[in-house]
Order: structure tokens, then sequence, then C-alpha cells
């Protein structure tokens, strides 16, 4: 069995369970972890501060953020980093803060054999000043753009992977990469 923290989050499509800020700042050391139960979506209306230690998402469910998150820690993302308002439905809503992804953690996809930084990120912010990311990420599935600008400075943005070639979603004149957009494909891919 593992140790942990877990928590659930109720509510309806029309009326979703939503967090203001929220700080992870656990021990170290084996199975120290913060996580949702049940494996629910998890929406965060405010900031995520990583201080310490480790928050895995919820298998297959998505992590929506609507405000800054500072990783010094460990995000293992076993689905989606959605940035935008969790308002109950399938794709969210946008938001309209400014973000920003910083810190000095570490980035994770998978807890073991980690292939990438996150499996599937999608941006929807509606914000001028958009997404500014302070570090390299890498996706290994969907990157969707439906609103805003990711500004990745002279950090590289990945997709795919040796073997999964990752997709891009969405995209237009105001939801784009201000930065470094690289493509991996495998020998072995048809993409």
């Amino acid at each position: 069995a593992s140790n942990g923290f877990y928590f659930n989050l109720s509510g309806s499509a029309t009326s979703p369970f939503r967090l203001n800020n929220v700080i992870v700042n656990n021990p170290s050391g084996t199975n120290r972890f913060v996580r949702p139960n049940n494996f629910n979506a998890c929406g965060i209306n405010g900031d995520f501060n990583i201080i310490s230690g480790e928050f895995i998402t919820a298998t297959g469910a998505p992590l929506y953020l609507a405000g800054n998150f500072t990783n010094n820690g460990t995000l293992t993302s076993l689905g989606a980093l959605y940035l935008g308002t969790w308002n109950g439905f399938t794709n969210g809503a946008p938001t309209a803060n400014a973000q920003t992804i910083s810190g000095l953690g570490v980035f994770r996809n998978l807890a073991t054999a980690q292939t990438a930084n996150l499996t599937n990120f999608y941006v929807n912010n509606t914000n001028a000043s958009g997404v500014t990311v302070s570090m390299p990420l890498s996706v290994s599935g969907t990157l969707t753009l439906n609103n805003g600008v990711v500004h990745a400075g002279a950090n590289t943005m990945t997709l795919g992977t040796a073997a999964l070639a990752g997709t891009i979603a969405g995209g237009s004149p105001t939801a784009y990469i201000d930065g470094t957009l690289a493509r991996t494909i495998g020998a072995t891919n048809a993409n």
C-alpha cells in the first residue's frame, strides 16, 4: 500500500468543486505525495506552488490551473496540464490571468521511466500577456493551443518522443509558441 495524502473533490458539471491557491510542502521520503483520489480532475483557480515533495495528478484526469505554477518539488502529470479554468466540463474555460510556469523542480509524465515532462498540455489563456515558461518543457502526447501565446524565451518546447510522435492541435495568429518548438520523430514513426 502507498502512503501519502489523497483528497476528494466533489461537485457536478454545473457546480464543480475548485480550489483557490494550493501549496504542496510535504516531507521527502518513500511514498510521500499529494494526489486527487477517485481519479477526478483537479481545478485550481489560483496559484499552484510545489515547495517540496510530490504532487501526482489522477491517471488520465486533467489538472486545470488558472493561475501561476511554481514547481520546486516534483509534478508527476499522469493526465493533462490544462492552463485554463475548470468549469466542470471536459474542455474547461479560458483563464483571463497572465500565467507563468517556473521553478527548479521535476516535471514528469510517468512516475518511472519518464519519457517527457508532460503527457498532454493545453493552453486556453485570453490574457494579452499569455503564458511565460521559464524552463524547457517536453510533451509526449498532445499540445493544444486554444487561446494565448506561450512565451518560451530561450527555452525549447519539445513535442513527441522516440516512440510517440506527439500531436499539435489548435493554433492560430493568437494561439502559438513564441520561441523554439522542436518536434521529435522516431525512425519508425510514420508522421
